[in-house]
Formats: structure tokens, C-alpha cells, sequence
């Protein structure tokens, strides 16, 4: 009930007051929403409980973000039923967001951009309230003070979920085991992890 309540709150500010452009901009505001009901039940749940919804989110989208379309353009000459899943998945991508923009000195992360877009709303800066992802963009980069366009490309306009390698390995100089952690790209798994099974084996 609390998360149903702070959802319907959250959407009277970022999908009634600021709504999307275009349908493929839709992410913004379910996403801007989303984060928004992250951090209220961050404060209300505290940090220990936080953390254990955001494991169970990032397994529900691992589970269903199969052959799905990019959050960013869903919506290409047809319908879409994926509304569901861009609620669930719009939210952690501006966590993921937040967490790289923090990461670099002198910014403020999403607690700056949100206000900025509210107040730009308020002001009539943005034109029948109306936000595209482009300024979107443009706003997190300013805050930012970096370009954004490659985690853009990657979370909003491309599919799928990261694939992580990891590897270790024992030092025998230093007397401790070193861990590496590496990004693979599907087409590098492709070629390197095919699975001979049956059909494949002469």
C-alpha cells in the first residue's frame, strides 16, 4: 500500500505535471517517478531494506529484459505492451544514473537534475511541460559537467543486460588472490563461449 501510494504521488509530479514529448520518451517520466519512490523507501524502510529491493528489481529484470526493445525506443510504429517493464527497469537505469554522476567530483547526482527539471516545468522553460530525453540528456550532462552519451547508448538505447567476466587468479609475490571484473559484449561471447552440443559435434 505505501509503495502503491508513494508511486500515485510520485507520477502527480513526473507524468501529470511533466509529461513525455513523444511515447518513446515515456522512460523519462516513469523513470523520474520510480526514483523518486526508490529514495522515499529508502527513508522510510532505512538502507538494509533498500538494498534488498534493489537485488530482487535487478533479478526481475534480468529475468524478463530477453529479446525485449531498448527502454528508449520501444515505441517504433506500433503498440507496445511493455509498459510494465519499462516501470521497472526506467527507475534503476537513473539509480545507475545517479551513481555514476556521484561518482565524479562536484556533482550532485539526480537529487540536482530532478529540481532542475521541476523548475523548468514551473517556469514554462519547458515547452506544454512536455520533457524529451534529449533534454534530459542535455540536463544530466550539464549537471554532470562530463557527456553522457555513451551510458545513454548503452542503458536507454540498447537492450539487454550487462555480462560481466570475472576472473581470478593466486599472486604468488604479494601472497594474495587478485579478482578481475570485466564488461564482455554479447557478440565476444558469441564467438568465444559457443557450447558444442549434439547438433554441432562431427
Amino acid at each position: 500500500t505505501t509503495d502503491l501510494l508513494a508511486w500515485s504521488i510520485a507520477s502527480q509530479w513526473s507524468g501529470i505535471n511533466i509529461t513525455p514529448l513523444e511515447m518513446n520518451d515515456i522512460w523519462c517520466c516513469l523513470g523520474m517517478a520510480g526514483y523518486m519512490v526508490k529514495q522515499f523507501s529508502k527513508h522510510i524502510y532505512g538502507n538494509n531494506e533498500f538494498k534488498y529491493r534493489l537485488k530482487k528489481t535487478c533479478e526481475e529484470i534480468v529475468e524478463k529484459d530477453w529479446e525485449k526493445p531498448p527502454i528508449g525506443s520501444t515505441f517504433k510504429g506500433k503498440s507496445s505492451k511493455d509498459l510494465d517493464f519499462i516501470k521497472l527497469k526506467a527507475p534503476m537505469v537513473l539509480y545507475i544514473l545517479d551513481r555514476r554522476m556521484t561518482k565524479t567530483e562536484r556533482s550532485f547526482g539526480m537529487s540536482r537534475v530532478l529540481p532542475k527539471i521541476f523548475l523548468q516545468a514551473m517556469s514554462g522553460d519547458l515547452p506544454n511541460n512536455s520533457l524529451s530525453a534529449s533534454h534530459f540528456q542535455h540536463v544530466c550532462e550539464r549537471v554532470n559537467k562530463n557527456k553522457l552519451e555513451e551510458f545513454f547508448q548503452q542503458w536507454v538505447y540498447g537492450a539487454g543486460v550487462p555480462i560481466f567476466r570475472v576472473t581470478q587468479r593466486f599472486n604468488k609475490k604479494r601472497m594474495m588472490v587478485e579478482m578481475g571484473i570485466r564488461q564482455c559484449q554479447q557478440q565476444e561471447l558469441e564467438t568465444s563461449d559457443k557450447v558444442i552440443g549434439k547438433d554441432r559435434f562431427f
